[in-house]
């Protein structure tokens, strides 16, 4: 029965269709041009966690970090960035960069780096991790409560090669307070970037 009722219905419009003319029928209208396709997310955009977080506070906040590298974690560079302006567009951030390199230090020319409010949504939101969790930190003399979000990259046999992980928090400019990428075996290689000093504004 339940082959019988699309049948019964195809052969009910086969009866009802009106006979052919010998009219040719006219062509077929050109259906209107389609609007160009738009790349991934290049119109919607959200609100930018790192703009909110330098946003709550003031001009003049100061926050400093360190970064290290090797087995010895041997200081490779010195970053501050300075809170400049705030406007409901976008924040203005003062970067300057001091490198160590063979035993030589280099410091950058300030440069200033422009935060939008708005961004693609495909920027936004946590990282892609394997595995998260939640620490504190203490800055200066400020505690610090950061969520960490950590991956890992194995190779066919298994084994972890290389992790990522990071902390973020919504109590410092800019929300990260710390980055680790670290590969493994034989040729290990550290890189650690932490935050080590936030100044508010005067």
């Amino acid at each position: 029965m339940a082959l019988m009722m699309p049948l019964a219905c195809a052969l009910w419009v086969v009866l009802s269709a009106p006979p052919a003319s010998t009219t040719p029928p006219p062509p077929p209208a050109t259906p209107p041009a389609a609007p160009p396709a738009k790349a991934p997310d290049e119109q919607e955009l959200a609100d930018n966690p790192e703009y909110a977080s330098w946003a709550r506070f003031k001009p003049g906040t100061q926050i400093g970090s360190t970064t290290v590298r090797g087995v010895e974690r041997t200081v490779f560079a010195r970053g501050s960035s300075k809170l400049l302006e705030i406007t409901p567009e976008q924040v203005v951030v003062e970067l300057t960069i001091t490198t160590f390199v063979d035993g030589k230090e280099e410091a950058s020319p300030p440069r200033q780096v422009t935060i939008p409010a708005r961004v693609p949504k495909a920027r936004v939101g946590p990282p892609k991790f394997d595995t998260s969790g939640q620490e504190e930190f203490t800055v200066g003399d400020r505690p610090i409560k950061a969520t960490w979000y950590r991956s890992e990259v194995k190779n066919p046999r298994g084994e972890v090669v290389l992790i990522r992980q990071r902390w973020e928090s919504d109590d410092v400019p800019g929300r990260i307070v710390k980055t680790l990428t670290q590969t493994m075996g034989a040729r290990a290689v550290i890189s650690e970037t932490q935050l080590t000093m936030l100044k508010p504004a005067p």
